[in-house]
């Protein structure tokens, strides 16, 4: 018997008791296996952990797995799909694995061996493709360190924004496959600056509407990068949001209120935190107090009070630590 995996787990779903505790059994050996009964239920361990493989039965009470794997392809990309099927009808199960974005699927009654040559063969699949994945985004982190390198006033600026953004989704209790995302939104937030004219973003003076209209540009510049990616596109709508404001008067789409995702709500508070602690072009760096109560004037306006009001807690009981991530020079 291989011993199990705790990096691999495999995630069950059937409504059928027995098919789950069958399929417990064979796959345990081989891997960690989480069982689920309904697509909700699924749901709910899908974003508290880390799968690596979903099978799950076609035909279910409520949400269906064709749906739920169709959400996770949405949700979750770097889950492989498996779905189980009954169906006798080829054309019925073709158009059923299609709208589930199902990676395989196999017939009821399966093959015990088929299987786990099937698992085997995802799991080595997806592996690949995260290490493509990794080496990708470390390219692409290189080039935003880079970017920001050249430029004295916002060096460093993306690792301190993820380091607010990782606090902030640790206070709110988020899962940690929404931590992910959105910390690695916050990591790429700023790419689309490398289509902005440098000069824009080191300008002493007041820009003009055409220099500002550059600069405000980044954001949709930055989102068409991450979508030629092809596997970071999960994060485009917390990193393309983060200059949005709650009234509407935000860019680049003018969303209000909870129209906002999250993910950019919460870069929006730690990319003005550390923008207002951090010395620019035309003007000096604010004390952290300052920058506290600038934050605190605009919530509910500007950012989401609730998130501010969390992140100026955190900072006030942790002073000594945010400081320490603060770039070295004298506040005005």
């Amino acid at each position: 018997m291989q011993s199990t995996d705790e990096r691999e787990r495999i995630l069950v779903v059937d409504d059928d008791v027995m098919v789950v505790e069958m399929l417990g059994l064979l796959l345990s050996r081989h891997w960690k296996v989480l069982p689920a009964h309904s697509a909700l239920e699924a749901r709910g361990i899908l974003d508290r952990e880390t799968i690596s493989v979903v099978v799950a039965d076609m035909r279910m009470p409520g949400e269906s797995g064709v749906d739920l794997l169709s959400w996770v392809y949405e949700t979750h990309p770097d889950t492989i799909r498996i779905l189980l099927t009954g169906y006798s009808d080829i054309d019925a199960a073709v158009d059923a694995i299609n709208r589930a974005r199902a990676w395989y699927y196999l017939r009821k009654p399966w093959n015990n061996h088929e299987l786990i040559t099937l698992l085997r063969r995802a799991i080595d699949y997806r592996n690949s493709k995260l290490d493509l994945k990794r080496n990708f985004e470390g390219t692409i982190r290189s080039l935003v360190s880079a970017l920001e390198a050249n430029h004295p006033y916002t060096s460093g600026h993306s690792a301190r924004v993820t380091a607010f953004t990782q606090m902030i989704c640790e206070d709110l209790g988020l899962g940690s496959r929404q931590i992910e995302g959105h910390v690695l939104a916050a990591q790429l937030h700023d790419i689309g600056k490398i289509g902005v004219d440098s000069h824009y973003l080191d300008k002493r003076g007041k820009l003009d509407d055409d220099e500002w209209s550059s600069v405000k540009s980044h954001v949709v510049v930055g989102a068409r990068i991450l979508q030629e990616t092809g596997f970071l596109g999960h994060v485009i709508p917390a990193a393309m949001s983060h200059h949005e404001r709650l009234d509407g008067h935000g860019y680049p789409q003018g969303l209000t209120g909870d129209d906002i995702p999250l993910g950019g709500r919460i870069i929006a508070v730690a990319d003005a935190f550390d923008a207002m602690v951090s010395s620019r072009a035309y003007r000096g760096a604010m004390s952290i107090e300052s920058a506290l109560a600038e934050l605190r004037r605009c919530a509910g306006s500007q950012f989401d009070r609730d998130l501010v009001t969390l992140f100026c807690a955190r900072v006030e009981a942790d002073r000594d630590t945010v400081a320490a991530l603060l770039p070295v020079e004298e506040p005005v």
